[in-house]
């Protein structure tokens, strides 16, 4: 009766072990997973704000050059082209975030790796500024022969 009750507590510890080592490779698998999925997610996501940002700009930058001092013509045409270029690639990243979302609902990914995804804020570095040396000279741009020499 021990050597059974002994046998049945080695076979029940064994399969215990056996039982915990491919727990924690499936954890480990599973960590895996997440992490591949949300980067794959976040970097649509960055893709589909830097789409955005960059429509917005270029048309802000189009509706300047309408106003004296800014680019004229094929210039100004060109941001048309860029924000049109870049509308069209964010409907069709859109699609394939939407198409990413529903494989994701087919393959069980639980729904928190999305909104942990989605909760993080985006940021664009600063635009370029002009440096704080030439804030003092509002002469450029300006026709020289209409302006008076101040050095003379």
């Amino acid at each position: 009766m021990i050597r059974i009750l002994g046998s049945i507590l080695v076979m029940a510890l064994a399969f215990g072990t056996i039982a915990v080592a491919p727990a924690a490779a499936q954890g480990d698998a599973l960590e895996q997973q997440k992490d591949s999925w949300q980067n794959e997610y976040r970097s649509m996501l960055r893709k589909a704000a830097h789409l955005e940002h960059t429509a917005e700009v270029s048309r802000e930058n189009y509706a300047r050059a309408q106003r004296r001092n800014y680019p004229r013509g094929g210039a100004r045409q060109q941001f048309l082209i860029e924000a049109d270029k870049a509308e069209k690639q964010l409907a069709d990243l859109k699609e394939e975030i939407d198409g990413f979302l529903t494989d994701a609902r087919r393959n069980a990914i639980p729904p928190h790796w999305r909104y942990s995804v989605e909760d993080e804020d985006i940021t664009f570095a600063p635009a370029a500024t002009a440096s704080d040396d030439d804030a003092g000279d509002d002469r450029e741009g300006r026709n020289p022969l209409y302006l008076k020499d101040d050095d003379a």
